[in-house]
Order: C-alpha cells, then structure tokens, then sequence
C-alpha cells in the first residue's frame, strides 16, 4: 500500500498503479473515483466514466455516499 504522495508521484510520472478487490467493482470503483477526484476531476464526471469500464461500480449506497461525502485532501 502506498502513500497519497507517492501514488500522486507514481501517476503523475506516467506509472501504473494496480487496484483490485474481489469482485473488481464495488471496493475497486470506489477507489479509482476517489483517486480521480483526488486528481481534481469533478465528481460528476468520474462515475460515468468509471462505469463505463465497470457497470456495477459507484452504485452500492454505502460506497456511493463514502465518494459523495469524501473531500480532496493534499
């Protein structure tokens, strides 16, 4: 697991970062619009764009109000 700042390192030079649950969904979107979010894209933009690769993505109450709720830290 990393850091914010050196995943924030790692994407902006390029690199790959991998992020997986079980199912590959649920706990996995969540993650990735959060890691969008945090790039500074609006909210309103990620979750069409990560169901897009993952249909069943952002769709759970808990996880969709955890990435509603979540705000940009530095």
């Amino acid at each position: 697991m990393k850091s914010w700042p050196q995943l924030k390192a790692i994407l902006s030079e390029q690199g790959t970062v991998a992020v997986h649950c079980k199912g590959g969904s649920g706990r996995t979107g969540l993650a990735i619009g959060l890691i969008m979010h945090q790039l500074g894209l609006d909210k309103a933009d990620i979750i069409p764009q990560v169901q897009a690769l993952r249909p069943k993505a952002l769709n759970h109450p808990a996880q969709l109000g955890f990435f509603n709720q979540f705000s940009r830290f530095e």
